[in-house]
């Protein structure tokens, strides 16, 4: 009988997973960008939502009817004298211990019911318990039996995804997402913020491709059929992705995929001890020319936000205030200001926080910058912290992040101990360079559910083979 849940459950997860690389990914509504937010709030509560809600029943059902094989069985096969379990077992702890504490926060707050949902983002107790819920019941349940299904079909969804991104960014207007006669040529100007692909905004398509890019890039550096049509297929969702990626501009995901991949790439297979050593050394050299090259970076004291690329342009000029050791608020995107501004409200709440996704609420100074090109100031309020982990320290607590960090490490160890397997491998490549990204990026239930569903991925039981990295050899 548990064999027959077992069998339920990993097939509950093939379908949500298809799911989320099809109808999730892809679904809008005919108002395009302009009701993008509440069509995707709508699908994540029905396949997220939903997904966790079949699981739950599933395992109630299963604890209830086969009592006597999960006491008598299963608590022999996860035990803590097992060292490979032992990560898996941490993880869990950590993960639920997040959970509860973000719980906590939202019930302690005095922002009341406002915490469930959330505010400004839709990050509040009961988004932020479905993403913990979705990555244990991926963990648990996962069994890889279409892995390979599963990884091509999800290549041809990002390249369909990537040809999207590359007509809107040739002002082009697939799907008709831009209301009117826009484009993304107009975007910072006729409209605020940037918008790309079906995920919305551009920052939001930049965290998606920087999960994706490492993963493909490190199937295909260490499929033993680099010919076959799927590893070509990964080849070229990668590659599409990062010319993708590198257009838009977003300099969280190019910094989150560039440092994955000089970590990862090292690994593939003809990469010696020597040729690891000069890539290493190459890398290092890129980055001291990129960071030269930063500094003596022609700054536009007047440059305003409707200018062609000038969201990536103050991002580097905040980059180049830090250099020259100049940390004052007014220039550049705003980050500095932001942290600043955020670092002040930690300091009242520093334990648990103000509650999950209230950071509108709390009492900050907005950001005000000259826009040259419209010859107005422009106020930008401060709803998130621009940093995932900033974010929950600030609204969630010490405690929440020092979890969820917890979390990521045991899922790193893991992953590191597996290193040698293709799937663990890839996995931790995407979740490595979304970790990184985060550093400057947001969380949103747009395209952190992926996130989620990787750290899954990444603590998966293996129920393969020992050795050799065939798990994923391309079609």
């Amino acid at each position: 009988m548990k064999e027959i849940f077992e069998k339920l459950e990993a097939a509950v997860t093939d379908i949500f997973l298809f799911l989320m690389f099809s109808v999730y990914l892809f679904g809008v509504s005919p108002e395009g960008y302009e009701n993008i937010s509440e069509t995707k709030y709508l699908l994540f509560c029905i396949l997220c939502g939903g997904y966790c809600g079949i699981m739950l029943i599933l395992l109630l059902q299963k604890t209830v009817l086969c009592r006597a094989e999960i006491s008598g069985s299963r608590w022999k096969q996860i035990s803590w004298r097992d060292r490979g379990e032992r990560p898996r077992i941490c993880f869990t702890l950590f993960l639920f211990l997040y959970l509860a504490l973000t719980a906590v926060s939202g019930v302690v707050s005095e922002y009341g019911a406002a915490t469930l949902t959330g505010e400004a983002r839709r990050e509040g107790v009961l988004t932020i318990s479905i993403y913990g819920f979705v990555c244990f019941f991926v963990m648990k349940s996962y069994r890889g039996r279409h892995r390979n299904v599963l990884c091509v079909f999800a290549a041809a969804s990002v390249l369909l995804f990537d040809v999207i991104c590359l007509l809107q960014l040739l002002n082009r207007n697939p799907l008709g997402l831009y209301p009117g006669d826009f484009t993304y040529a107009d975007r910072y100007r006729e409209y605020g913020g940037a918008f790309l692909g079906t995920t919305g905004n551009a920052d939001l398509t930049s965290a998606f491709l920087s999960l994706m890019i490492p993963f493909f890039a490190v199937i295909f550096l260490r499929s033993q059929k680099k010919r076959s049509p799927a590893s070509v297929l990964y080849a070229a969702a990668a590659c599409f992705s990062a010319v993708i990626l590198v257009w838009s501009g977003v300099l969280a995901g190019i910094a989150g995929t560039a440092v994955s991949l000089i970590v990862f790439l090292p690994a593939a297979p003809g990469m010696n001890r020597k040729k690891s050593l000069g890539w290493y050394g190459a890398a290092m050299l890129l980055v001291a020319l990129s960071l030269t090259s930063v500094y003596f970076f022609p700054s536009d004291d007047g440059a305003g936000s409707g200018e062609d690329g000038n969201a990536a342009v103050r991002q580097v000029e905040e980059l180049q205030q830090a250099l020259h050791g100049d940390l004052s608020d007014s220039a550049g995107s705003g980050r500095i200001h932001i942290y600043r501004q955020v670092w002040h409200l930690i300091e009242e709440k520093p334990f648990l926080g103000g509650g999950p996704d209230t950071l509108i609420f709390r009492e900050t100074e907005a950001f005000r910058r000259y826009d040259s090109s419209r010859g107005k100031y422009i106020e930008a309020y401060i709803d998130t912290a621009h940093s995932e982990y900033l974010n929950i320290f600030v609204c969630q607590g010490l405690f929440a992040l020092a979890a969820y960090l917890g979390a990521l490490a045991c899922g790193f160890f893991t992953a590191v101990r597996n290193r040698r397997r293709l799937w663990p491998a890839a996995c931790e490549a995407a979740v490595f360079s979304y970790a990184v990204q985060a550093c400057f990026g947001f969380s949103m239930y747009i395209t952190a559910p992926y996130f989620w569903i990787f750290l899954g991925f990444l603590m998966t039981r293996e129920e393969y083979g020992k050795r050799g990295n065939t798990e994923i050899n391309g079609l």
